[in-house]
């Protein structure tokens, strides 16, 4: 597993093939999509409802990503950043 360091605080990734399990602390999150290259695509969802598109592209290292999430409850047509690299 992998450790990154986001604003929404340590983002633990397992990548299993083109598979990718990621857990964040804020609201028990947890993100599920499938990796090809670099370019990640997949669903984000939390404990307090919360869920919505992310699209994150990782770096040749995968010491850090940047992304963009939507959140299907509140704003579903909007684009926000998420991005982090790996916890030192």
């Amino acid at each position: 597993a992998r450790e990154y360091q986001t604003a929404w605080g340590v983002m633990k990734c397992d990548f299993e093939g083109s598979q990718v399990a990621c857990e964040y602390p804020w609201f028990n999150g947890k993100i599920l999509g499938e990796l090809k290259g670099r370019e990640f695509t997949g669903l984000w969802l939390q404990a307090n409802g919360g869920v919505g598109n992310l699209r994150m592209t990782f770096a040749e290292d995968y010491s850090r990503f940047k992304g963009t999430y939507t959140d299907f409850n509140f704003h579903p047509d909007k684009w926000s950043d998420w991005s982090g690299e790996i916890k030192k």
